[in-house]
């Protein structure tokens, strides 16, 4: 993949692990984008793990004009993944895609924690952007 400028992103709809937004089968990636570019980032496929993260942080939130996101500043909106480098990957697969990642210990949206041991705990604090 070439270092020439390009964001991180997924094109998949919202998902949830339970409820009316599990019975279907999206495509893995609804839960397993993220993960994949941490771990070839890691593994030294792609870019270097900092540059790999600002294209998932703070230059997507720069590119579409998003105040007070996408980088931890004082003021801002705070959302954090904590994650092991050595074990982070993605679990979704196509017979089994409501799979969440392997390797994220936290997960803390708008300052709220959402992800605690790699368990769900049930707080959600995501907001629409307009």
């Amino acid at each position: 993949m070439s270092n020439a400028f390009w964001l991180a992103g997924s094109d998949a709809s919202i998902r949830a692990p339970t409820g009316p937004l599990s019975v279907d089968f999206p495509h893995p990636r609804a839960y397993g984008t993220f993960p994949r570019l941490l771990r070839a980032a890691l593994d030294g496929q792609t870019v270097p793990l900092p540059e790999m993260i600002r294209k998932m942080t703070s230059l997507p939130a720069d590119h579409f004009r998003l105040p007070g996101r996408g980088r931890l500043v004082p003021g801002s909106f705070a959302d954090v993944v904590v994650f092991d480098p050595h074990t982070v990957r993605d679990c979704a697969t196509y017979a089994d895609p409501h799979q969440f990642t392997a390797g994220f210990s936290a997960v803390i949206v708008n300052g709220t924690l959402t992800l605690r041991d790699g368990q769900f705990i049930g707080d959600r604090a995501g907001r629409f952007l307009a």
